[in-house]
């Protein structure tokens, strides 16, 4: 395995094995990348150097195919050179600096950091106009060539590099620095829910965004009797509903207006939405909401042909807006 002066390690472990089970309790949370320092920059000619910053620790997280992470660090202090092939005589291509751990990784148990179970090396991207940087394949690949298990061994991209046509030194604009290890949830573990206790989630802890009205299946509020009403507060969202009735004289063609009051107050005028029901054959044809407060707001329900004497045209009606 290709390490120059061991200057690269992992956390060691009694007899040079190293045991993944605790720190995977730690960075499961995190995503594999740099964790800090392994600033690369270029050498002389095709080779660059990474790390050696006298204030500034190297230490990355490495992912294995299963999702397992071991840390890397650089345990010299001093910079590790790596050297690039030659250039491609046409098109481009880009190459990565990878430092692994085999899986299992067996080493020297007499030497801190492990350092025989670990590589680092530059992986030689496919030439190309337009080229992208090796695949996970192309690196597991280039790990076994080396020395190690490519296809169990753990990883992390420290640097790319874009390698031009013909070119004989390598630049600081061609070398784009490897992600930094995060905690954006991607690789949060997965919560059993059945072991959330009953109420333990508060509004406090969602977000404004978590609950649409895509999400909420209305046809599941509780209803009770022929008018009814209801709210959800979802963050600084407060969204209410209800249903009404109006009279209308269902003898000539017809209107009849109607006030709801919220029950809860809004902080502005919210918007509200209405939609007539055809109950017992009564039909209100047209529904119009003609103003709005943060209290309440008024509406015409109109019917436009002829029936026999009063009849109660009934309508659904939601309001969303912002809590007061």
């Amino acid at each position: 395995m290709t390490n120059p002066n061991n200057a690269i390690g992992t956390n060691g472990a009694f007899d040079g094995r190293t045991s993944p089970n605790a720190l995977n309790d730690i960075t499961a949370a995190y995503t594999a990348g740099i964790i800090s320092g392994w600033a690369c920059a270029p050498k002389t000619g095709m080779t660059v150097t990474l790390g050696g910053s006298a204030t500034v620790r190297d230490v990355a997280l490495a992912e294995d195919n299963a999702d397992n992470k071991l840390t890397i660090n650089n345990r010299s202090g001093a910079g590790v050179d790596v050297t690039l092939d030659a250039a491609p005589s046409t098109n481009n291509r880009i190459d990565a600096i990878v430092a692994y751990v085999d899986n299992p990784s067996t080493g020297d148990g007499s030497t801190t950091d492990n350092p025989t179970a670990c590589g680092i090396i530059a992986v030689k991207g496919t030439v190309a106009a337009n080229p992208v940087q090796p695949s996970d394949a192309q690196i597991r690949s280039a790990i076994t060539t080396d020395g190690a298990t490519g296809g169990t061994a753990y990883y992390v991209i420290l640097a790319t590099i874009r390698v031009g046509t013909n070119v004989s030194t390598i630049g600081a604009g061609v070398i784009t620095q490897g992600a930094k290890a995060t905690t954006d949830g991607a690789n949060l573990p997965t919560i059993n829910t059945a072991n959330i206790a009953d109420g333990a989630i508060t509004t406090a802890k969602l977000a404004a965004t978590s609950v649409t009205n895509a999400k909420i299946d209305w046809t599941t509020v509780a209803q009770s009797g022929s008018a009814y009403t209801g709210n959800i507060t979802i963050g600084p969202l407060l969204i209410q509903w209800g249903r009404e009735s109006v009279t209308i004289n269902n003898n000539t063609p017809t209107e009849s207006a109607k006030s709801v009051t919220f029950d809860k107050t809004y902080k502005y005028n919210p918007n509200v939405f209405i939609q007539s029901e055809d109950i017992g054959g009564v039909c209100a044809e047209y529904n119009v909401v003609s103003s709005s407060s943060t209290t309440g707001f008024s509406c015409s329900i109109g019917r436009a042909l002829n029936g026999s004497g009063n009849v109660s045209a009934f309508f659904r009606w939601m309001s969303i807006g912002i809590a007061a």
